[in-house]
């Protein structure tokens, strides 16, 4: 069964679609994926840059509250007198500080709150030997929390103040001690902090105590928002997920003098962004496809398919037998060069046409001619029979066919003629008469009846 076949605009128009379609789901796929990293990037470099806010704030926090103990208590000392045995250990009382020391201008701990520590080389650890450039010149230096040279498994917050008569005091907190100092300080550091529009930040100690919080739940364990980090497990610095306050959040966490600062921000902030870029994209690009495929469908069917149709009419009626139609579709070089290829043929066609023609004419007089010489062309025939008369001629409806005449005596007395049509034209009938003229011929000499010689032959 013969199907109607597609045409080449319409399997065009298919095929162009579905790469304009299968390219706008490639480019909204990669899109996806590509705003889809940017958002957690862009998230991870907020959550990064507040965590490095608060961890500053924590440390200058740290480092003036630091700094302002040791100015008090070289105001206490001043006061004293530095002659004197000095009441050291009463003054870190007084102030809750950890640990004083009084460092002459070699860098030998002189006096201390605590007696090991008397007569140390600051300069024999790594740690300690930072605190001489308070005898090259420095007026103050503070440390980060972190193990101290004589014993590492101490760890302090130093802070120093260099003497106008040589040499420099210094002073530390313990863990205990300095989170007390400042625990004031760090409340406030993360309570009006947000992180984009519903994110924040929380502060624990190393107890996991919510230290500062914007949802207000200062005192509560860390895990009663939801989250359970170990640093053996979750690298600092480096974003993570989990459920703050029953909201999946990515979330980052840092270490700033021996407090946890960790910020959070819900996914559904995350990925509305991606979102809202990724509509916004896809909308501007199928308005792009969609202008594209209408632009090539038309420059297509106008460039080629109209001038195929041309062609293919043009051919239409050569098909049918105009040999005289011309093709003449010169719009582009392609097309002029295929119109000349198809004139060509059509021209060289015609000449091998009228060349047949010609042969088969000549043939077909030549049959003619052979045709008529079989017939009795010499009139009178009979020139010495008066009694009668007979001519006889035949003309064809083709160059030859299948009519034909004869006559002759059967013996002296007895004239047989004949005027036969054989059913059929042209060289067919033209054979078939010349055989049968022959067999009627023979049969009709054995002097039969008229009937027995046509049923014989």
């Amino acid at each position: 069964m013969n199907r109607k076949k597609r045409k080449i605009a319409q399997s065009f128009q298919s095929w162009l679609l579905l790469l304009v379609v299968i390219a706008l789901l490639a480019t909204v796929a990669f899109l996806w994926v590509f705003q889809t990293q940017l958002s957690i990037n862009n998230t991870d470099q907020l959550l990064r840059l507040n965590i490095q806010d608060v961890q500053q704030d924590v440390l200058d926090a740290a480092d003036d509250q630091l700094l302002t103990m040791t100015d008090l208590i070289i105001q206490e000392i001043d006061a004293y007198g530095y002659e004197t045995d000095l009441p050291l250990q009463t003054f870190a009382w007084k102030y809750g500080l950890s640990e004083i020391n009084l460092v002459n201008e070699d860098g030998i701990i002189y006096a201390s709150t605590t007696p090991a520590f008397i007569d140390f080389d600051m300069s024999s650890g790594a740690q300690s030997a930072e605190f001489l450039c308070l005898l090259e010149g420095e007026k103050q230096f503070v440390q980060t929390y972190q193990p101290i040279s004589y014993n590492e498994a101490i760890s302090r917050k130093y802070g120093g103040v260099a003497l106008e008569d040589g040499g420099f005091i210094q002073v530390g907190y313990d863990a205990i001690s300095f989170q007390k100092a400042i625990n004031h300080q760090i409340t406030r550091a993360a309570q009006n902090r947000h992180v984009g529009e519903n994110g924040g930040l929380i502060i624990v100690n190393e107890d996991w105590v919510i230290i500062s919080d914007r949802a207000g739940n200062i005192g509560s364990n860390l895990a009663d928002a939801g989250i359970v980090f170990s640093e053996e497990t979750t690298v600092r610095g480096e974003y993570f997920q989990a459920e703050v306050y029953g909201e999946p959040c990515y979330c980052m966490y840092e270490k700033a003098e021996g407090y946890y600062i960790l910020a959070y921000m819900p996914q559904s902030e995350v990925v509305l962004s991606r979102n809202v870029s990724v509509s916004i994209t896809t909308a501007m690009e199928i308005i792009v496809f969609v202008a594209l495929f209408i632009l090539i469908y038309i420059l297509v069917r106008r460039l080629i398919v109209k001038n195929l149709q041309k062609i293919n009419c043009s051919l239409a009626k050569i098909t049918e037998g105009d040999l005289d139609e011309t093709v003449d579709v010169r719009s582009h070089e392609e097309f002029a060069d295929l119109s000349d290829d198809i004139n060509t043929t059509v021209g060289t066609l015609k000449k091998y046409i009228a060349d047949a023609e010609a042969r088969i004419d000549a043939e077909l007089v030549l049959a003619k001619t052979i045709q008529l010489s079989a017939l009795p062309s010499v009139f009178p025939p009979f020139p010495d029979r008066k009694e009668f008369d007979i001519s006889a001629a035949m003309v064809t409806a083709k160059e030859v066919g299948g009519d034909f005449y004869d006559f002759y005596f059967l013996g002296h007395e007895l004239l047989g003629f004949l005027v036969a049509d054989v059913s059929g034209k042209g060289i067919p009938a033209a054979m078939f008469m010349m055989t049968s003229k022959t067999v009627i011929k023979a049969n009709a000499e054995r002097r039969a009846e008229v009937h027995d010689v046509f049923t014989r032959a």
